[in-house]
């Protein structure tokens, strides 16, 4: 909590989109009204909860109109077809899939795989945060649409300047890549 006293002091608070992390749990209808955040952080892996056993949590998010971006990575529990499986029950809720649905490059090609093959609604995105390979964000850009990949929302594990360069390196003409790297979600949070 002390991250939204400091954002206050922040000369350029308007560029910094905070994401509330804390164990689903643990999440309550006054953290929205006292709190500024921009969305809810779900790291099942290190919650040990998959994104679907919260029905209070999802139904919060959805109510306040706040994204849920979701770690997707090794770990079971941190696996895109659980975001796959429940996104139809929450057709108001954007669901911010992290590292390409993936994170290492077989689970972000599973991950393509699963989405392709699923019947999901236009509320799941994909963040290429993690990613330095310009082939899987091209794919990722032709699976979903470039409307729908969304630019290192969940802590850039590489230096930004990387992650930068593997947009750049996708070649994508100037609308689709400020898209990415900021339109799609400045739409998604408002």
């Amino acid at each position: 909590m002390e991250m939204f006293s400091e954002l206050e002091n922040f000369p350029q608070k308007n560029r910094v989109l905070p994401f509330l992390w804390m164990h689903p749990t643990q999440l309550k209808e006054d953290h929205f009204k006292k709190l500024s955040f921009s969305g809810f952080k779900l790291h099942p892996s290190i919650s040990q909860e998959t994104i679907d056993v919260n029905e209070k949590m999802l139904g919060l998010c959805e109510k306040h109109k706040k994204p849920i971006l979701v770690h997707c990575g090794r770990n079971e529990k941190s696996r895109i077809d659980y975001v796959l499986n429940i996104n139809e029950r929450y057709p108001n809720l954007d669901f911010v899939c992290a590292h390409l649905g993936g994170l290492a490059t077989d689970l972000v090609v599973r991950a393509f795989k699963k989405i392709s093959e699923a019947s999901y609604l236009n509320n799941i995105f994909l963040d290429t945060s993690g990613c330095p390979y310009p082939k899987l964000i091209k794919k990722a850009v032709e699976i979903l649409g470039a409307d729908r990949i969304i630019f290192g929302t969940d802590r850039p594990f590489h230096d930004y300047k990387v992650s930068l360069y593997s947009i750049k390196c996708c070649n994508f003409d100037r609308e689709t890549e400020q898209n990415i790297l900021s339109g799609n979600l400045s739409r998604i949070i408002g």
